[in-house]
């Protein structure tokens, strides 16, 4: 049996144990049955790592509910679509909504690699002069980092004076 399948065919409250008290931290994630046509929320204890519950839907009207009911919830772990961050809002203001390690590494590689492309042309002329043991001119470093630079200064800054 496939375990969408399977999914489908448990009856999901004898397997998630109610814990309204004892969460202090949980992931939150969609799921998805019938072949992606269908999408829930499922629900995540951080520090076991063990599923909690599934709600029926992707609203942040259930959600928020769900995190009313439990008022020790401190932090809330996940995708930050904006139906989970309202609900999260809504349902436990106290908590810290925080994204969770898959989505902070693909944010760190998306930005690696828009800063690669970006300076491709510095890095393109720097291997080029290592491969063949010259010395690279000035003029392609002082590019490089004059960009850098000015990427790093604030709005109307430049080299520590005013543009007018």
């Amino acid at each position: 049996m496939h375990r969408s399948a399977a999914a489908r065919s448990c009856d999901w409250s004898t397997h998630f144990p109610s814990r309204k008290c004892q969460l202090r931290g949980v992931g939150v994630d969609e799921y998805a049955t019938r072949k992606s046509r269908h999408y829930g929320t499922v629900l995540v204890d951080v520090e076991t790592r063990r599923p909690v519950d599934l709600l029926p839907d992707r609203e942040s009207s259930s959600l928020a509910a769900w995190l009313a009911q439990r008022p020790g919830i401190e932090v809330v772990c996940g995708a930050r679509a904006p139906f989970f961050a309202e609900g999260a809002t809504v349902g436990a203001p106290q908590a810290v909504q925080v994204a969770d390690r898959w989505h902070l590494w693909h944010n760190v590689s998306e930005a690696a690699e828009r800063s690669v492309t970006q300076h491709h042309q510095c890095l393109r002329t720097h291997s080029a002069f290592v491969r063949s043991s010259r010395p690279m001119p000035d003029t392609t470093s002082r590019q490089c980092d004059s960009h850098m630079i000015r990427r790093a200064e604030p709005r109307g800054l430049s080299h520590g004076r005013r543009r007018k």
